[in-house]
């Protein structure tokens, strides 16, 4: 008799008088599928087609075979040796199913008992093989391009509504900062060159020195802008990418890419801060000349009004780097510290008003996060200083009181707490003092690496919504 194995389709031959009259399960010698066989009634001459047990097996689809005939040779019922089966496998047999399906016989055309027996002109029916679809690889997910990804419930840190981008995506780009990574990066910067500046300027106030002051509050500032341009540029060099790709990605082509470009990163940011640093050197020669005997304050009172010349030009030119490096690190993209700068007087020449409208409500928004982040600060010392006077005796305001808040002047631009206001209370609350102001220029740094990680997160969407209308124009 023929018999074939539905898993994977290989058709055996097997002598009838090998059969015992209670059937047998033999093996297939191709998978190792477990075949439940019965002798053909003996007043029919065809073959019959074994029925199975339903038993987990290789995936396969089942086809018609060719089938050959060779006796078996001796054996038990066990039929271990394999040696006696003369298979042919069905060429589609080894094609993959989908995953999770089970291969096996079709029910309606199988489900059939022992002594029910086909005439040897029917043929096995046919199932037509299943196309293969395309799996997504084990791992992490690949990222389609921009215009052939489908967005629906945005990543949190993509900054993205859709698979075009919107005026909306500007206040989307608060999910930004909810990446933790952005968010420390960005932090880090701020933190590392907060401790250079604290560290120069404590320096040079010891000299007791207007001009040593000076010169430290220009080095400690040249150090802290650059650490946090860097710091800031992984960040939004990651939101950028994440923005066009639709998904999370790693952290390695970010900072790969500011460590490549590290001059561009920080270049041109850093000229402005430059410019407003010469500017606000000139000032200062103006103040020490004032405090010359008697002609001083005449020369000051004439000169006056070169100073409130320069202070206008200083905040003029601070002013032009908020512009300028709202979309800068996308723009860099392909392009040198002058290529990137030229694209961006390009974009804003072309289309000011909707620049200065994306800038003016990014800027609004940030606004509102850094008054709600100081509420909550001064709210916080407000507090612990209620506390205090009940429980603590005043001991703990007078380490508060003896931070060395004046040494970071953005501190008491932003927070407005009374640090640093103590002096006289004892070296123990100074070394204190100073313990305490590491754990505020923390909480401060993550303050304002959240807040720039969002406005420039924004920018990056500005940036892309210009360039999206000049493709669109293009393409008609």
């Amino acid at each position: 008799m023929r018999f074939f194995c539905p898993a994977c389709g290989t058709v055996h031959t097997l002598d009838d008088s090998r059969i015992p009259a209670e059937g047998s399960t033999v093996q297939c010698s191709k998978c190792g599928f477990a075949i439940k066989v019965k002798p053909p009634k003996k007043n029919n001459e065809s073959r019959s087609v074994a029925s199975t047990i339903p038993q987990m097996s290789k995936a396969g689809d089942l086809q018609d075979a060719p089938r050959t005939e060779q006796m078996p040779a001796a054996g038990d019922e066990s039929f271990d040796d394999d040696s006696w089966i003369d298979e042919s496998t069905d060429p589609g047999a080894d094609d993959a199913l989908d995953s999770g399906e089970q291969a096996g016989v079709d029910e309606d055309q199988y489900e059939e008992s022992f002594d029910d027996e086909p005439s040897e002109q029917e043929a096995v029916p046919k199932k037509k093989p299943k196309s293969k679809k395309p799996k997504a690889a084990s791992g992490h997910k690949v990222s389609n391009p921009l215009g052939d990804m489908k967005l629906g419930v945005p990543y949190a840190g993509c900054g993205r509504s859709g698979e075009k981008f919107r005026f909306r995506d500007l206040f989307y780009a608060l999910q930004a900062p909810l990446d933790l990574r952005k968010t420390i990066w960005s932090a880090a910067g701020v933190f590392v060159g907060g401790i250079l500046l604290m560290g120069v300027m404590w320096l040079s106030l010891k000299l007791n020195s207007r001009i040593a002051a000076i010169a430290g509050l220009i080095v400690g500032a040249v150090m802290y802008f650059a650490c946090m341009f860097v710091g800031l540029a992984v960040a939004i060099r990651q939101s950028d990418r994440e923005m066009i790709h639709g998904g999370r990605l790693a952290l390695d082509e970010s900072t790969g890419f500011v460590k490549q470009r590290l001059f561009d990163v920080v270049a041109f940011p850093f000229a402005f801060v430059v410019g407003i640093l010469v500017l606000g050197v000139g000032i200062g020669i103006f103040h020490l000349i004032a405090r010359i005997p008697y002609a001083g304050p005449l020369v000051y009172g004439v000169s006056f009004g070169v100073v409130i010349l320069l202070a206008m030009l200083a905040v003029a030119v601070g002013v032009v780097m908020i512009l300028s490096t709202f979309s800068y690190i996308p723009a860099l993209e392909g392009r040198g510290v002058i290529g990137a700068a030229k694209h961006l007087w390009q974009l804003i020449k072309k289309k000011p008003g909707k620049y200065f409208l994306n800038l003016l409500a990014s800027a609004l928004v940030a606004v509102v996060l850094m008054w709600l982040f100081s509420y909550l600060v001064h709210a916080a010392f407000g507090f612990i200083g209620f506390v205090d006077s009940l429980a603590g005796g005043g001991q703990y305001s007078q380490i508060l009181l003896s931070t060395p808040g004046n040494l970071f002047p953005l501190w008491a631009l932003l927070f407005d707490t009374g640090l640093g206001a103590g002096k006289g209370f004892g070296w123990q609350f100074t070394i204190a003092g100073w313990l305490v102001f590491v754990y505020m220029l923390m909480l401060l740094s993550l303050v304002q690496g959240f807040v720039l990680t969002y406005f420039h997160s924004a920018g990056a969407v500005s940036y892309h919504l210009l360039t999206q209308d000049d493709e669109e124009s293009e393409a008609k």
